[in-house]
């Protein structure tokens, strides 16, 4: 178990009191067991790394009265490494999950999450990379972890973690950032597809200004030979308020390499009351011979006193032989409030 972090020191007559401080990080996972040498195409597959044997990190404390905010949680422990495959057309065995952040104290930002691992290097499928933990809450939303390289002749979806929502507060927090997808890597990775770029956390809704959507993470490269390229995730939405907050905008989509197609760029999030949509995320470039990602389109404009600008359409994608798709429209604002009666 992590440790929490000590306690700020208590406020002088003039002076401030110390910082709350900062919580342990979260022990990693344990790592997958090899199977034994095997010749034969049925070899075992490698055991995966242990879910969430990473621990999660330790909440940070508060100052005590009178002191400055309270520090950020600890950072989740890493999930542990999937064993490499016999010789075999198997799977290697999948990343464990990165542990949570844990929740920063009042005033402090959460903890991000610990970064999937990479998966065991079989000959055929690699395993797909743990997920990223999910960011603790706070003051601002913790980002979500990347995703794990899928390695060997196919490379894995390494998926990265969601965005944490941001916390609650008189303004409101931002929600955190998509995780970057994992791409497909390593000398024989002919067709492996990148992983999807995790959503961006949503931004809190609060009586002031709503938080402002995250980002979008980006997909991950494909793999050498008609690998596509991951999809980029989506924006998250801007958090109601009195004022609303915009969107996130889009992820990028990941890029095909020879024949691989370009994963597609995210969509915008919406905003929030009167706040502006998020851009669409641009698609991904085509390898030789094949198409580029469709870009994301723009998000709404959110309600609100004076109507939300909508989103801008995310860009084309470049192609090397097929021509970049054209760029959508940006999304409609929507209409404004009706004003009080007199």
């Amino acid at each position: 178990m992590p440790g929490n972090g000590g306690a700020g020191g208590n406020a002088g007559l003039i002076g401030a009191g110390g910082d709350g401080g900062v919580g342990g990080v979260g022990a990693p996972g344990t790592n997958g067991m090899n199977p034994p040498p095997n010749q034969t195409s049925q070899a075992a597959n490698g055991s995966p790394g242990a879910n969430n044997g990473a621990g999660s990190g330790g909440a940070g404390l508060p100052g005590n009265p009178g002191a400055v905010p309270g520090r950020a949680g600890g950072a989740g422990g890493l999930g542990g490494s999937g064993s490499d495959t016999s010789e075999g057309p198997v799977t290697g065995g999948n990343g464990g999950n990165g542990g949570d952040g844990g929740p920063g104290a009042p005033g402090g930002n959460g903890a991000p999450g610990g970064i999937g691992v990479n998966t065991g290097t079989g000959w055929a499928y690699g395993g797909n990379g743990g997920n990223g933990g999910d960011g603790g809450a706070g003051a601002r939303g913790g980002d979500g972890g990347n995703g794990g390289n899928g390695l060997a002749l196919n490379g894995g979806n390494g998926i990265g973690g969601n965005g944490g929502a941001g916390g609650r507060g008189g303004t409101g927090a931002a929600g955190g950032n998509g995780g970057i997808g994992g791409g497909a890597t390593g000398t024989l990775t002919f067709f492996g597809s990148g992983g999807d770029g995790g959503p961006g956390g949503a931004g809190a809704n609060t009586a002031g200004t709503g938080g402002v959507g995250g980002v979008g993470g980006a997909g991950g490269q494909g793999g050498l030979l008609f690998g596509d390229g991951g999809n980029g995730g989506a924006g998250g939405a801007g958090g109601i308020g009195g004022t609303g907050a915009s969107g996130g905008a889009g992820g990028k989509g990941g890029s095909g390499l020879v024949g691989g197609d370009g994963g597609n760029g995210g969509a915008g999030g919406a905003g929030g009351n009167g706040g502006k949509g998020g851009a669409g995320g641009a698609g991904g470039g085509a390898g030789m011979f094949s198409q580029p990602g469709v870009h994301g389109a723009g998000g709404t404009g959110g309600q609100g006193g004076a109507g939300g600008a909508g989103g801008a359409g995310g860009a084309a994608g470049a192609g090397t032989v097929v021509a970049g798709n054209p760029g959508d429209p940006g999304g409609f604002g929507a209409a404004g409030a009706d004003g009080l009666p007199g």
